[in-house]
């Protein structure tokens, strides 16, 4: 059975990874359009498709020139240059030096804005749509003391004027060698625009988080166990693996902190490229200690410090081409060691092996990236993924291999460790059957039950997101003509905020209801809920209502709930009352506010979740809306003004599901 299991674990293990993979990558459909002697034609372009279009191909370009002295020289005559790629490649220009692109699209769209995703120029330039300025990234000026370089890559929005738009940046090239966009310029709606770069953030953030636990995890296990020095040189590689991600793509170090020099940015993104050979070099000879000659690993890892140090110090194209010449030796090497590996039966070398293929071959991108040879985005990171879940795999064989013969010596206690097993087993049996009981408890426990009193008409409502949710109330009738109005929620929605409200139902049945007023039983609540449950994190908001028809006044007090409203004829009063969320705080206070009670007055309580919704474009429903659409239907009945205030908010949302519980008690005074 064991040997079965293995084959599926590897299996599991690389569609993990391949999941994680496609999820990240995904990359907006795009439209297969040439540009044509700097003009590209994309009215048979369906904009509503969401697809955006790659201006690749011939722009007008103009050499020496700045957008200023075009406009000036009307009958200037371009060249056209492909793009993306550098005006050193094809054509006689240097390298150093100011030139503008210009490109025309023509459309036929209603869609009023337009957006450009413009990814790496060699240094700073402008950007004019129509004739008009758009934006600069960096500093433009041929003088290099003034100028310098924005890493940003930005998204440029710009009006749709007659379906005709001419795009023309002006750049400048005072230090690089390959001059000119190095990727392809994206054209679309700017929502479709924002999307591409959105994926792309979200793709680095999830490979940032993945490798940032991972590495965080293989350090723990290290301080945990350290002759396991494989896991702290993974686990570093990890984190230096996490770092890229800031310095390379979208170059988050230089966005969150403009003022980063971006030279600097530049010389830490080539040194955490420089150290990574080393460090898996020798997590090679760790892991492969009987595969791998021990005695080249100083020699090799020296000549790696050396390579390093030279190129960091005084940068040489000559010098980054001999080390990675020699990082790719190495890697043919260390190749050589898991076939070794693989040969002598190393548990878990195969996964090793594939894994190391995959980040290899990722590798290589990269290095044909950097050097300009591709146009494409960095993806080591990706590829490297799958080495970490190759290696996680491989070290947690070693760590079971060093259990079995752990296990093996002290066999005495594996008789008691079984009969220990088996009463555990027994014991969770017990536990999921009382489980499967408290699950039924719960369900009975949160039925919505309809109360009537022949004072007043109540109507009540409950819409959860999903079959339970954090929503919790009780109406009762605490003395004769004296009726008591709980309402809580609990943060969250879903199974996790139902347990909550468990736990807030038994403490509130636990307090001394009549003998409290609103604001004390929510500080009893409070201490209580506090002192029992700190440990888990979990707050709610609530508000309670006291109406006391002899004395004709009401009472309420509320512990961080949004405003509740009070409907007096036409008139809408918000019932505002301080106090932080329970569960936050021990020792909290809550004010208690009192007010007259008239004939005919109405009250609507309600959760957080009938306003704090929001529609595709983003937009909040909000208190200010509620209050206006409880205005606008204050003279109807609280039956029909509580369905038309839902189907106001339904009717905001459109197509887009709510996002939150919601929980109306609607109240009148017969």
């Amino acid at each position: 059975m064991q040997s079965f299991l293995k084959p599926l674990n590897l299996v599991f293990l690389f569609a993990l990874a391949l999941a994680f993979t496609v999820v990240t990558c995904r990359e907006a459909a795009t439209v297969s359009q040439k540009t044509e002697k700097g003009i590209i034609d994309l009215r048979n372009w369906n904009a509503d498709s969401g697809e955006v279009v790659r201006l690749n191909g011939d722009w007008e370009f103009f050499w020496d020139e700045t957008f200023a002295s075009i406009k000036q020289k009307k009958n200037l005559s371009p060249e056209y240059i492909p793009v993306p790629g550098s005006w050193a490649d094809n054509s006689d220009h240097p390298a150093t030096g100011k030139a503008v692109y210009r490109i025309k699209i023509l459309t036929s769209t209603k869609f009023p804005v337009f957006a450009l995703k413009i990814y790496e120029f060699p240094e700073a330039y402008r950007v004019y749509v129509n004739g008009n300025f758009l934006l600069e990234n960096g500093k433009y000026s041929p003088d290099p003391s003034l100028g310098f370089r924005s890493l940003v890559r930005p998204v440029a929005v710009f009006p749709n004027e007659n379906n005709s738009s001419e795009i023309a940046i002006e750049v400048v090239s005072l230090k690089q060698r390959d001059p000119g966009p190095r990727r392809a310029i994206l054209f679309g709606r700017e929502k479709d625009i924002r999307s591409v770069q959105e994926n792309q953030i979200i793709s680095d953030m999830l490979t940032g988080g993945v490798l940032l636990i991972m590495g965080l995890y293989h350090l723990g296990l290290y301080f945990q166990r350290k002759k396991e020095k494989g896991s702290f040189l993974f686990g570093l590689y990890c984190l230096l693996m996490t770092f890229r991600i800031c310095v390379t793509e979208e170059h988050y170090l230089h966005k969150y902190f403009p003022e980063f020099p971006d030279r600097l940015e530049w010389r830490l993104d080539v040194l955490s490229f420089l150290v990574l050979p080393p460090i898996v070099t020798a997590i090679f000879a760790n892991f492969f200690r009987h595969e791998f000659h021990q005695r080249i690993l100083f020699p090799a890892l020296f000549i790696f410090g050396l390579f390093t140090i030279v190129y960091t110090i005084s940068p040489g194209e000559y010098i980054f081409t001999a080390y990675i010449g020699f990082s790719l030796l190495t890697s043919l090497y260390l190749g050589f060691v898991l076939f070794r590996g693989v040969v002598r039966k190393r548990p878990g070398s195969i996964v090793f092996l594939l894994g190391w293929i995959i980040f290899s071959g990722t590798a290589v991108l990269d290095f044909l990236s950097y050097s300009n040879i591709t146009r494409t985005i960095y993806v080591s990171h990706i590829g490297f993924l799958f080495f970490v879940f190759s290696q996680a795999y491989f070290l947690s064989i070693r760590f079971n291999n060093a259990l079995s013969t752990a296990e093996e010596l002290t066999g005495r206690l594996e008789i008691n460790v079984r009969q220990r097993t088996e009463e555990l087993n027994y014991s969770l049996d017990i536990i999921h059957k009382d489980l499967s009981l408290a699950k039924k408890i719960q369900e009975e426990l949160l039925k919505r039950k309809i109360v009537k009193f022949p004072q007043m008409n109540i109507v009540e409502k409950y819409i959860p997101v999903s079959e339970v949710g954090g929503d919790i109330y009780d109406i009762r009738e605490i003395h004769p003509g004296k009726f008591r109005i709980f309402l809580a929620d609990a943060t969250g929605h879903g199974v996790q905020a139902a347990f909550v409200t468990m736990m807030i139902k038994s403490e509130y049945d636990n307090l001394d209801l009549p003998n409290l007023l609103p604001n004390g039983i929510i500080e009893s609540f409070n201490k209580s809920y506090s002192e029992k449950y700190k440990s888990l994190l979990s707050f709610f908001s609530c508000f309670i209502l006291d109406i006391d028809l002899d004395k004709k006044m009401i009472s309420f007090s509320s512990g961080g709930h949004p405003d509740q409203l009070l409907i007096r004829g036409n008139d809408i009063i918000p019932l505002q009352s301080g106090g932080p969320m329970v569960g936050i705080k021990t020792a909290s206070s809550y004010r208690l506010d009192e007010i007259p009670l008239f004939p005919r007055d109405r009250f609507l309580i309600f959760t957080d979740g009938l306003f704090e919704e929001f529609n595709s474009r983003n937009e909040i429903y909000g208190e200010e809306r509620l209050r206006k659409s409880v205005q606008d239907f204050s003279e109807k009945s609280i039956s029909d003004l509580t369905e038309l205030v839902l189907k106001e908010v339904e009717n905001f949302l459109g197509q887009r599901s709510k996002d939150d519980d919601i929980t109306i008690l609607a109240i009148e005074l017969k």
